[in-house]
């Protein structure tokens, strides 16, 4: 009988853990820094330069280029860890928060579409609304995250555990 702990897939799952680990820590400071740009752009932007609160369109970028980022990084991490521990809660938690950010940004660019030469929005919708979205959207992903790097640890716990008895 082989010994099941020298085959190849044995060998890389310490790298393969490792990986994920990296990619989960990763999604957890990338959805961390969403919730940091949420709570303090708009206390800096009406501080420090209240032009920026008037001129919406370059935080729509700023959404753009985060969302670039956490989606695709925490579709993956979310999804490689969810294939080790099969738990549907992260990646119902990972699917919300990514359909709030997705919900964010679209409201965003018809907000900014909607602007006149005035730059006056027309849409009753408020940027408090907004605020708050993208921050349950950031803490749900938090959440997914630490939930996946948790369930993925107790996993590995009980995989190398196996290989010994």
């Amino acid at each position: 009988m082989r010994d099941q702990s020298m085959t190849p897939s044995r060998l890389s799952q310490p790298h393969a853990a490792a990986a994920h680990r990296h990619l989960d820590v990763l999604g957890v400071l990338l959805s961390g820094i969403c919730v940091l740009h949420c709570l303090a752009l708009p206390i800096f932007a009406t501080l420090a330069v209240p032009w920026l609160t008037y001129n919406g369109l370059w935080h729509t970028w700023v959404h753009i280029g985060l969302a670039t980022l956490v989606i695709p990084l925490g579709g993956v991490a979310l999804w490689r860890g969810y294939l080790h521990h099969r738990n549907k809660i992260v990646l119902r938690l990972g699917l919300l928060g990514f359909a709030l950010i997705l919900l964010v940004l679209f409201i965003e660019l018809i907000v900014n579409s909607d602007r006149g030469d005035s730059g006056h929005n027309h849409w009753q919708w408020s940027s408090t609304w907004m605020t708050l979205l993208s921050i349950g959207a950031g803490s749900l992903l938090i959440v997914a995250h630490v939930l996946n790097l948790r369930l993925c640890r107790k996993c590995h716990h009980h995989l190398s555990a196996s290989t010994w008895t």
